[in-house]
């Protein structure tokens, strides 16, 4: 078996493990005539490395390899609708200020008049910034 440098060893691990290793030893013969010896030959070198000794898991590399996935390319949109379009609202910063008041009330240990409800409060400050 000369498709690859560890094919020797590949084939003395199948002779311990696998009842009939002649059979799997034809069916990667067979998997070579349909997908080269060099794909073969690199199956049988990752399947070493993880240990699994069988036709199957050669197999399923080799399709698994030979799977094209598509290229992925850019979205492109067709309808002007398709478009995004957004209108984001404006915040309400105005309560940051309140908390920036009620802050200042609370370091300087002054009663705080601004305890209210949020909407009157906002109200209120903002009438005393401008």
């Amino acid at each position: 078996m000369t498709l690859s440098p560890k094919a020797q060893e590949y084939y003395q691990e199948l002779q311990q493990r696998r009842l009939n290793p002649r059979h799997h030893l034809r069916q990667i013969v067979a998997l070579s005539d349909l997908y080269g010896v060099d794909a073969v030959a690199r199956a049988m070198e990752d399947a070493f490395t993880f240990q699994a000794f069988s036709c199957q898991y050669i197999a399923n590399l080799l399709e698994s390899r030979a799977r094209q996935l598509p290229i992925p390319c850019p979205l492109t949109l067709t309808r002007r609708q398709d478009l995004l379009d957004l209108e984001v609202p404006e915040p309400n910063l105005s309560l940051y200020d309140l908390c920036l008041a009620h802050k200042i009330c609370w370091t300087q240990r002054l009663p705080c008049r601004r305890l209210g409800a949020w909407s009157r409060l906002a109200g209120e400050h903002s009438r005393r910034r401008s």
